[in-house]
């Protein structure tokens, strides 16, 4: 029996059951963008109020790469377990650890000790992966690309509308008045968490616990494991193959590994550019945290009529894949004239105005590439692998801004333009290999059209 005909009676309940949960997951995230660079520089309410072994540069971009450096983990070994476990046990016991690493995180702040919040950001890292898991459902909805991509957008607004949430809170953060302000939006975070993971407990409560999902792909080394209880020596073997394998499963696939390649340099152009937003607003325009939230309010608003209303309209004359592609070029022009403007003089006193313009554009054309790359992946794996590839689809995100995050901390600040230089090479990059991906897909097709005739 399929999975659709085991859990997903009803698709649009399931469907905004994930959507909440992402709602939940992408508000966390996103909370934290305005608020990082005043828990690291303020000398009152932040993490850091006497010297410490690193830089506050360096704890900074430290706090930007734990999170995706234990998604990779996280990712593709949730998205596994669910593979063999079952989505929803899966999620459940995910949202359980949210909740407990939002809780971290508030004591971290409180007591100023910028070590737990560190712990606190690699069990987030690590707990990304049901977000994951939630992909891995959609995909399991859809019976084809073009489902894909229409399934994918309320999830996909869902996220934007937590991101926007998230940024928004930090407006109020010095408007009221409580011993340390900047742990309200953990507050919020960690009592929707709850809310979240009561609603979905009681949505699911009623299905078979007994019904597993059959066991797929390399999670099936897992019998292998169980059967050999009495060699310790060989287990561990056996489990650190396991782990390997479901890490590296979207690099060594080989209906994925080219397109995960192209996807990697994509996500590193997107998290150098993002990732040093918060701090080029705060130290080159001396942002405030409710300020960088706005910003961040209407790059996400701005980012929602693309995918709603540009997306929906294009669709109809341009197929995803060269949606894709348009997308890729263009964000890369499109740095490049930031760069070209950023570095002369005449346009020196108009340069947040320019920051302002190239984000809302870069925020347009990100659906146009997220989206097609997502239905890529889902369509190019068997459907019984379907959690592994959504797990390794977060995993290259993570990635991405793991090896971006190392670079953001000094370069926003001393060198802010070989940011937009290597985040445009990036994106040029992405496009020529996934270019040449798509190529050899159409002379398959065409071979097996051909063979088949």
């Amino acid at each position: 029996m399929s999975i659709n005909n085991i859990i997903f009676l009803n698709k649009k309940y399931t469907l905004y059951s994930i959507c909440l949960m992402l709602f939940i997951d992408a508000m966390g995230g996103g909370l934290i963008f305005p608020i990082l660079p005043e828990l690291f520089i303020d000398n009152k309410f932040g993490l850091i109020l006497t010297d410490t072994y690193l830089s506050r540069e360096m704890l900074y971009s430290l706090s930007f790469a734990l999170l995706p450096l234990f998604s990779i983990i996280g990712m593709p070994i949730l998205g596994a377990m669910s593979d063999k476990y079952g989505r929803i046990q899966v999620i459940l016991g995910g949202l359980i650890g949210l909740i407990i690493n939002d809780l971290l995180s508030i004591a971290s702040i409180l007591t100023h000790n910028v070590w737990l919040f560190l712990f606190s950001i690699m069990l987030s890292g690590f707990l990304t992966g049901t977000y994951a898991v939630g992909n891995a459902i959609i995909t399991d909805l859809s019976n084809n690309d073009e489902e894909i991509i229409t399934n994918f957008k309320l999830p996909t607004l869902a996220s934007m509308l937590g991101f926007i949430l998230g940024p928004g809170l930090a407006i109020f953060v010095n408007k009221i008045n409580i011993a340390n302000p900047l742990i309200i939006p953990f507050i919020v975070a960690c009592t929707l968490s709850v809310i979240n993971f009561l609603l979905l407990w009681n949505n699911f409560r009623n299905i078979n616990k007994s019904i597993k999902i059959k066991t797929f792909g390399y999670i099936s080394n897992l019998d292998c494991i169980n059967s050999n209880k009495n060699n310790i020596l060989l287990n561990k073997l056996l489990l650190f193959r396991l782990i390997f394998n479901l890490i590296t499963y979207v690099f060594t696939n080989q209906h994925t590994k080219v397109l995960a390649v192209s996807y990697l340099l994509c996500q590193f152009g997107f998290g150098l550019f993002l990732q040093s937003l918060s701090l080029n607003l705060s130290y080159n325009y001396y942002y405030t945290p409710s300020q960088i939230g706005e910003f961040f309010v209407i790059m996400a608003m701005s980012m929602a009529i693309s995918m709603y209303l540009l997306h929906k309209l294009i669709a109809k004359f341009i197929n995803y894949k060269t949606q894709i592609k348009i997308g890729l070029i263009a964000m890369s022009v499109l740095f490049v004239i930031y760069l070209v403007l950023h570095k002369v003089n005449v346009f020196q006193l108009y340069r947040i105005y320019i920051t302002w313009t190239v984000t809302a554009i870069f925020y347009i054309l990100i659906p146009f590439v997220t989206l097609g790359f997502t239905s890529l992946f889902a369509q190019n794996v068997p459907g019984r692998d379907k959690g592994q590839v959504m797990g390794g689809c977060g995993q290259i995100y993570s990635i991405g801004f793991f090896v971006s995050a190392l670079l953001v901390g000094k370069l926003t600040v001393t060198t802010y333009n070989f940011i937009l230089l290597i985040s445009s090479i990036s994106f040029i990059l992405s496009y020529v290999i996934l270019n040449n991906f798509l190529k050899c897909i159409d002379l398959s097709n065409k071979n097996q059209v051909v063979i088949t005739r």
